[in-house]
């Protein structure tokens, strides 16, 4: 069984958009999907539909690169490094659309049963990288996006960063660790 293959074969049907293609590669009871940025989480054939779907529908020009590609024959997987980009066209994960071209780097790793049929993709990528390429952010490794990804969600924190900036000390009370 030539897993990566599989993998290409399952990568072009995603590039070319097409629904019942990308579901021919798909175990006929589903698959395990884990998308850990989005905390995405299913597996019957209907949530799997429902997912590309949705994806070809919000990003309608989307394409995965295939930086790497190999595989654990023994346990038929196949792992991926991918570039996706696309334009964000339509709503999806309750975001407006911006309208802009993004691209972000991720992993995947792929795990395929004896008739060759996906079973298992497990996706990982940088979840601010995604929203700053989209738009939605600023750049997190930048001060203000440091600023602006941290105060409103944890004041405490960012006033612990400026005590120790201003004083090059930890701040009392903070733990040792």
């Amino acid at each position: 069984m030539d897993l990566l293959e599989l993998a290409r074969r399952h990568i072009e049907a995603e590039n070319e958009h097409d629904l019942e293609k990308t579901m021919e590669t798909i175990g006929d009871a589903g698959a395990e999907y884990i998308v850990y940025p989005t905390g995405e989480a299913f597996s019957s054939l209907e949530d799997v539909r429902n997912f590309y779907a949705e994806t070809y529908w919000a990003f309608p020009d989307m394409r995965v690169e295939v930086q790497n590609l190999i595989q654990d024959v023994s346990r038929r997987q196949a792992f991926l490094q991918y570039r996706f980009e696309a334009t964000f066209a339509r709503p999806i994960w309750g975001l407006a659309p911006t309208g802009r071209k993004f691209s972000y780097n991720g992993a995947i790793l792929y795990e395929f049963d004896e008739s060759g049929k996906l079973t298992k993709e497990l996706n990982y990528f940088d979840k601010t990288e995604l929203l700053h390429s989209m738009g939605i952010i600023l750049d997190s490794n930048s001060t203000l996006g440091k600023f602006f990804l941290i105060f409103p969600q944890n004041p405490f924190y960012l006033l612990r960063v400026l005590w120790t900036k201003l004083f090059g000390q930890r701040f009392p009370g903070a733990g040792t660790q």
